[in-house]
Order: C-alpha cells, then sequence, then structure tokens
C-alpha cells in the first residue's frame, strides 16, 4: 500500500499521499481541548475523496473538526453546503458552559466560511427537520455519547443520508470507560448491515461507515485493506497528525517568547531613551560647568576690583584725613606754644 511491490493488489494503488497535498495542510485552528485533532488531516482527505454536496456535524463543541471540514472545502473548492449543529450549551459528559464557546468560534466561522456554512444553535432532534430525506452525503456524529443517545441520533438521521453516497462518522468508538456506548453501536452496525468500514483507533478512535456504494469505491483502499495496510494506515494518520498536535502545544511556549522578545525590544527601547537622556544630562552638565568656570572666573575679577577700589579709597581717605588735619596741627602747635610763652 504505502510502499507497493509487484504482487500488492490493485485496490492498494488506489491511495498515495502525496497525490493529496491536502493532507499536508496546517489546520488553522485546533483548540486546547479537543482530542479530535488528532483526525484533521484524515477528514480533509476525506472531503476531498468524497467531495460531498452536503455535509452536517451533530456536536461541535470548540469546533476542531468542523473547522477541518470547512477547511478543505474552502480549499478544494468543493461546493460542499456544511451545516453544524449544536446547542453549544454542553451536556453531561462534556460539561456545562456559557456562549463564551459559541461566539468563539462563530467569530472565527463567519469571516471565513458563512458563504458555504451554516452553524445552527439547535438540539439534532430539531434540527433534523432542515434536511430532506436523502441529502447528506457525510454525517458526522460527535454528540452526546452514551448509547442510547448516540443510537437515537443515528436512527434519527438514517432516513436523511444519500443511499448513495453517505458516509457516516461515529468518534469516540475506541472509548470504553464509563458511560460512553459508542463503541457498542459501532459493533452493532458493522455487524447489521453490509456497508463497508474502518476504524480508527487513535484520539478516542474514529469509525467510518460507507453506506453508498460510489463513496466505497473512493474509500476502497481503506475498507478492503488487509490488516497489515490497515495497522499502517491507522499509524500513518495517527503521525500524520501529531505535527499539529505539538505545534498546539507549543503555542504557550511561542505566546511567552513572543512576550519575551516584545519585552526585551521595550526594555531596549527604554534603555536607548534613558542613553539619550544621560547623553542629554551630561551636555548639561558640561554646559553647567562651563558656565561655573565662567561665573568663578567672574568673581575673581570683581573681587580683584573691588580689592583695587578699596585700597584706591584707603589710600584717598588717607590723603583727605591729613590734608584735613594739617590746619588743626597748625592750630594744635599755635595753642599749645601760646600757652608756654604766656607762662
Amino acid at each position: 500500500m504505502l510502499s507497493q511491490t509487484e504482487n500488492t493488489p490493485a485496490r492498494a494503488k488506489l491511495f498515495q499521499p502525496l497525490d493529496h497535498p491536502i493532507l499536508l495542510a496546517r489546520p488553522e485552528r485546533v483548540s486546547d481541548f479537543s482530542v479530535w485533532r488528532g483526525h484533521i488531516p484524515f477528514a480533509m482527505l476525506l472531503i476531498e475523496l468524497l467531495r460531498p454536496g452536503v455535509l452536517v456535524e451533530l456536536g461541535t463543541h470548540y469546533g476542531d473538526s468542523y473547522s477541518a471540514f470547512c477547511q478543505a472545502v474552502d480549499a478544494l473548492r468543493t461546493g460542499t453546503r456544511c451545516f453544524a449543529v449544536d446547542t453549544w450549551q454542553g451536556d453531561d459528559q462534556a460539561g456545562f458552559y456559557d456562549d463564551e464557546i459559541f461566539n468563539d468560534l462563530r467569530a472565527y466561522h463567519d469571516p471565513r466560511y458563512a458563504d458555504f456554512s451554516q452553524m445552527v444553535r439547535a438540539t439534532f432532534d430539531d434540527a433534523a427537520s432542515r434536511f430532506a430525506d436523502g441529502s447528506i452525503d457525510l454525517l458526522h456524529i460527535d454528540g452526546l455519547h452514551t448509547y442510547e443517545a448516540v443510537k437515537h441520533d443515528y436512527e434519527t438521521y438514517r432516513p436523511k443520508l444519500n443511499a448513495q453516497t453517505a458516509v457516516v462518522l461515529l468518534h469516540d468508538t475506541a472509548v470504553t470507560e464509563g458511560d460512553f456506548g459508542v463503541h457498542r453501536l459501532w459493533d452493532e452496525l458493522r455487524a447489521q448491515t453490509n456497508a463497508a468500514s474502518f476504524a480508527f483507533t487513535h484520539a478516542g478512535g474514529l469509525g467510518v461507515l460507507v453506506l453508498g456504494e460510489a463513496s466505497r469505491e473512493k474509500l476502497r483502499f481503506l475498507t478492503d485493506a488487509d490488516p497489515d495496510d490497515a495497522d499502517r494506515l491507522r499509524l500513518f494518520f495517527e503521525r500524520l497528525a501529531e505535527p499539529a498536535i505539538l505545534a498546539k502545544g507549543l503555542e504557550p511556549t511561542r505566546r511567552e517568547l513572543a512576550n519575551a522578545e516584545e519585552h526585551l525590544a521595550l526594555t531596549r527601547a527604554e534603555l536607548e531613551r534613558l542613553r539619550e537622556a544621560l547623553a542629554l544630562i551630561e551636555n548639561d552638565r558640561e554646559a553647567l560647568r562651563a558656565h561655573a568656570g565662567r561665573l568663578e572666573m567672574h568673581r575673581d575679577q570683581l573681587e580683584e576690583a573691588l580689592r583695587a577700589e578699596t585700597e584706591a579709597l584707603r589710600v584717598a581717605t588717607e590723603a583727605l584725613i591729613s590734608v584735613e588735619q594739617r590746619p588743626l596741627n597748625r592750630l594744635h602747635r599755635t595753642l599749645t606754644g601760646g600757652a608756654k610763652s604766656g607762662g
């Protein structure tokens, strides 16, 4: 199959991975919680091989599977009309939640896919009347996973399936814990119908039930694979999904790195701003030093001028005193001499 020999059956030559570049498409939406991302490459390949006219998904939640279908429809221009049916309120198994999940998915979905896709917020039973009998080519059931619930969903939508092309996907066929009962319905459908089938075992398991003969031809490489080839196919699609899963796991690290780089850029900008401010301060300091030097020189000049003026004033004052004292000295001598001659 993936490696061929001369004895490889003709049916195994129908699938060559390199003929389907959609397998390598990077998922544009992958949530933090859904295990369905492990089936995204197969989901995209299924759109290419089947090119369904109408696709209906029962149970969309975060939208990993539905977004992958829509991404492939958009990329391959298959003209598929897509419908996601969910209450977006949760259930006993998935837990209950508010409108945040629905609003987040709608904000992603509407700008990209609203021209061919609708998000139908309703119960599966209420939404069933939207679809004519025999109109659905690809049905994905991923709602409440109890045996009774998933059987009811299948039986409700069974008349809506196109007899020539219908393919039904059942998620969580490999989960047997608790009240999960999809595996029971899967075993019953395989035993009670003549449909070709294939079951992946990773990411919760995904059962592929091929009811339409036209679709069986397109998926014969899968449903008619011998046990060894079937195991290789399971491993191939499991490994093919791992890069997307790993990339999603690295997103927090990438965000942290981006935040660190942004912080570093801001720190560098702040450092550059501080350097420029410091340069201005240095220039101001040098200007102040020069000004202080000029002030000191002017002070010295003023002090020297003041000393000179003070000295000149002292000399002038002494000279004035000397001139003013001369008459007094003569008078003093006269008076003194007169006193001597009178005795």
